[in-house]
């Protein structure tokens, strides 16, 4: 697998020991979760025409 470098500078610094992972707070979780569901949910829709040469933009 070809890693960046910020991926590489990570894994050199978990395996020397510089870096250790924790578990993350209850609530962190809540926001994760929350945030990955708003990510996918479709808020608005957008209509696009194209009528007589003209863009039209409807939002609704």
């Amino acid at each position: 697998m070809k890693y960046d470098e910020e991926e590489k500078s990570i894994i050199e610094a978990y395996e020397s020991g510089k870096m250790k992972l924790s578990i993350p707070l209850k609530r962190e979780i809540e926001s994760i979760k929350s945030i990955a569901k708003s990510t996918f949910k479709k808020d608005k829709r957008v209509i696009h025409r194209y009528i007589k040469g003209e863009l039209i933009f409807s939002n609704g």
